[in-house]
């Protein structure tokens, strides 16, 4: 009989949480066609690589997409190389998360199961809050910055560390350690500046980068990590 590292429920769970994930991948596409300004549910702006877009990239779905595509993409080549099941033909981001819907119980197998189901439940959860907003409430009014605010900061705002955390909080709704923001300074992640008034400064959209860049660099060491272990 095949061990399995998560109970029946679980199972059942991490299955439901990738087919939610493949069902709001559209919705999250849709916002990135843009929104109106000034829509309460917005969070429109222009990020640096498309400045001429029109009407404005929702940034927090253009971050999720990207980290639910380098999750998915980690989860299947595990599977793929741990059991021989096969990577989907369609390797959209939505495919691949059906892929992973139809292979929960294959995943329960696994030692890195309880991590599977721990990353899956996360990405549904801020996908759906992204896609639909509590109370007609953006993030961005939960997280008690203006809309307008978070439109001009995140284009192309400039600060200290506590600046940066707070608009990337705005933003995607992940907390950021003003610590991690000058770790990254010192190893080279991030480029040297002096504020007007001597601190320490930065710019958001390179902030933003180095998040995504460090997300996607913990996936496969922590699960690979995860795959070694026994039992």
């Amino acid at each position: 009989m095949t061990d399995s590292f998560l109970e029946p429920h679980q199972v059942d769970e991490l299955g439901g949480h990738w087919h939610t994930l493949a069902g709001l991948i559209p919705q999250l596409d849709d916002l990135l066609a843009g929104s109106v300004m000034g829509v309460a549910t917005s969070l429109g702006i222009r990020i640096a690589r498309a400045p001429a877009s029109r009407p404005p990239i929702n940034v927090a779905a253009y971050d999720h997409l990207d980290l639910i595509r380098a999750c998915a993409e980690g989860w299947t080549h595990h599977l793929a190389t741990e059991t021989n099941f096969s990577p989907p033909r369609d390797t959209s981001t939505a495919g691949l998360c059906r892929h992973l819907h139809l292979a929960a119980d294959r995943i329960a197998t696994r030692p890195w199961a309880p991590d599977c189901l721990d990353e899956a439940t996360e990405l549904a959860s801020t996908a759906a809050r992204i896609t639909n907003p509590d109370d007609g409430e953006s993030i961005t009014d939960r997280h008690h910055l203006a809309t307008t605010d978070v439109h001009h900061r995140a284009h192309q705002a400039q600060g200290d560390a506590a600046d940066m955390a707070a608009v990337h909080h705005a933003v995607t709704g992940e907390h950021l350690d003003e610590k991690t923001i000058h770790q990254w300074r010192r190893r080279g992640h991030l480029p040297e500046r002096i504020g007007p008034a001597g601190e320490v400064w930065f710019h958001y959209h390179e902030v933003a980068a180095a998040a995504r860049h460090a997300r996607i660099r913990r996936l496969p060491i922590r699960q690979t990590s995860r795959s070694n272990r026994r039992p």
